[in-house]
């Protein structure tokens, strides 16, 4: 076992401020947030998944995969909240749109230059972001409903993801040309 690695896992600021709030609910605290620190935490959490995700990207060898797999991601992170947005701008109207937008939006890159790499991608454009962007969301549009995007991307996208999702798009990434 990597004890170096368990260590920096079990010692990541992310996890110990979740089991802090783990135990303030068991034990019934109190304990909130100031609304200034609210902020505050909601920018690291935005800037340590960043981070993250560019230091993960300098163990990489950037080819023409890695280079195809970023424009994708940033294609979709554009036309995914455009379309989503105007959809749904007409029945809940734009602060609700904006956040959901927002949810379906956040698309991530897999920067793995194995075959798993198409699949992956796919699910994270189909996926909705129920971590950071809520967090976000509460900053940037205030007046939106949480009790419809949050409950979107958990309770709708997630289970048919898993369910019917990632079968049928397994199924169409392997009836496209390799290079595709």
């Amino acid at each position: 076992m990597e004890w170096k690695l368990l260590a920096d896992n079990l010692t990541n600021p992310s996890l110990l401020f979740f089991c802090l709030g783990l135990l303030a609910v068991q034990l019934k605290s109190d304990l909130k947030i100031p609304a200034n620190s609210s902020k505050f935490i909601t920018l690291y959490l935005l800037f340590s998944i960043g981070f993250r995700g560019g230091q993960e990207l300098s163990h990489s060898v950037i080819e023409t995969e890695v280079i195809w797999t970023l424009v994708v991601a940033i294609l979709l992170s554009l036309i995914i909240p455009i379309y989503c947005f105007f959809i749904v701008k007409k029945k809940l109207g734009v602060e609700n749109a904006g956040a959901i937008a927002a949810a379906y939006g956040s698309v991530s890159a897999a920067l793995s230059p194995e075959d798993g790499n198409r699949p992956l991608l796919t699910v994270l454009a189909a996926s909705a972001s129920y971590i950071a962007v809520p967090t976000a969301i509460k900053l940037a549009a205030p007046k939106a409903n949480a009790g419809l995007y949050i409950p979107m991307a958990l309770a709708i996208t997630f289970p048919m993801n898993i369910i019917f999702g990632i079968p049928w798009y397994l199924y169409v990434i392997h009836q496209l040309p390799f290079w595709f």
